[in-house]
């Protein structure tokens, strides 16, 4: 990964997505943003190509993260996919058939966003 790569965030928290959003900016990527399932869908349909993973929240509405998992791997099968919630990764991970290539909590997410803007002197 390079920090050329485009990354598509998807979150119906305005707050966090923007908080990631800001954070990936910092680090040089660029970015599509989603606030929603079907806009996250549609973003990939025109920018599949481009687009080298995908962060995804996984309880939104209407559509899910997992439904958006499944639809986006329908897709392109291989698309990295990392999921993150405030649930815990062993009280959901296994009651869904279609995994994320990683599954992180919030608080380990902005825990390793934060490791890496320290250690690349980013902040």
């Amino acid at each position: 990964m390079n920090n050329q790569d485009l990354i598509l965030i998807i979150d119906d928290d305005e707050s966090i997505l923007e908080m990631l959003k800001l954070m990936f900016i910092v680090l040089g990527y660029k970015i599509l943003i989603a606030s929603n399932g079907e806009e996250a869908i549609n973003l990939f349909n025109k920018y599949k190509n481009e687009i080298h993973f995908i962060l995804s929240d996984m309880k939104m509405q209407p559509t899910d993260g997992w439904e958006v998992l499944q639809e986006l791997r329908n897709i392109s099968p291989n698309i990295p996919f990392i999921m993150y919630s405030g649930f815990e990764k062993d009280d959901v991970i296994n009651k869904y058939p279609q995994q994320p290539t990683s599954f992180l909590t919030k608080t380990d997410l902005i825990k390793k966003l934060k490791e890496y803007l320290i250690k690349n002197n980013n902040i």
